[in-house]
């Protein structure tokens, strides 16, 4: 955890120490006039520094951590090889659901993907107001049949005691 803290620490202190000549290259590479791909590009960074970071985390070890990062562009034969194996994509596809709880996943994503665009244009409360209320019942039928009908309710350890 500590390691994991030091890079982040050390991702923080170089963001704020690099802002000049990023700028620049951007500049330099005339990315500063697609704005749009310049966000797209900082989230990839972004995330990709996040997940690199995760492996210190979620590692056992640091000789585990090292592992992984040696490792970790390995076996991808395997897995293309694999891909028409049925068994296979539902392990490591379908994360082991069957394709319509898959793509009901999907779908809530893609809801929730929706409703935070929706709230980054104007307030939910606002905008639930225009909805017919007719609509709006339905909503939050459809949210609480969700829940129950959908929901997991095994007696799960919280994930936080398993750091």
């Amino acid at each position: 955890y500590i390691f994991w803290g030091g890079l982040n620490g050390l991702y923080l202190i170089s963001s704020s120490l690099t802002v000049a000549i990023r700028k620049k290259i951007t500049s330099i590479i005339g990315l500063d006039h697609f704005p749009k791909i310049q966000k797209l590009w900082q989230i990839g960074i972004t995330f990709s520094l996040t997940c690199f970071a995760w492996i210190f985390f979620r590692a056992n070890t640091f000789v585990d951590a090292k592992y992984i990062i040696k490792n970790i562009f390995l076996g991808w034969g395997n897995f293309l090889s694999n891909i028409n194996n049925l068994t296979f994509l539902k392990d490591n596809i379908l994360m082991g659901k069957n394709l319509a709880e898959f793509v009901l996943a999907i779908m809530g994503i893609l809801f929730l993907l929706l409703a935070e665009w929706w709230q980054e244009k104007s307030t939910i409360f606002t905008q639930s107001l225009k909805v017919k209320s007719f609509l709006r019942v339905l909503a939050v039928a459809t949210i609480i049949f969700a829940i129950f009908f959908l929901g997991e309710f095994k007696n799960q350890q919280f994930i936080y005691f398993r750091f």
